[in-house]
């Protein structure tokens, strides 16, 4: 009988278990952060881009996360992007930092494949 209650007890810390993932396993996936306004045409058209390619990303609204800004000044200012002329939407892209200052939305998008 002791044998046997060892061997349930067993199996039930084993089947717990068997849903959590394995530290050495698990691969962190790069975050990639679009900071913006949920009223500006630009950051809509980015997060739909994104969407409509199953690209996974953050979306931060400077509106309603002021905290964020500053968070966002401070990439900019560390990729060398002047925070005085530049447009929303600010993209982290596993640390690489664009924003839409391109000739055309189009070559933004483009380099944000």
């Amino acid at each position: 009988m002791k044998y046997y209650t060892l061997f349930c007890f067993l199996v039930l810390v084993l089947s717990c278990n068997t849903n959590k993932p394995k530290l050495n396993s698990t691969i962190i996936e790069s975050e990639t952060i679009i900071y913006g306004s949920g009223t500006c045409h630009y950051c809509i058209d980015t997060k739909a881009f994104f969407v409509k390619n199953e690209m996974p990303f953050v979306f931060y609204d400077l509106d309603k996360n002021p905290s964020k800004i500053q968070e966002m000044y401070t990439k900019l200012r560390n990729a060398n992007i002047s925070t005085s002329d530049f447009q929303i939407p600010v993209v982290d892209k596993a640390g690489q930092i664009f924003t839409n200052n391109y000739d055309s939305f189009e070559m933004f998008l483009n380099k944000l494949r």
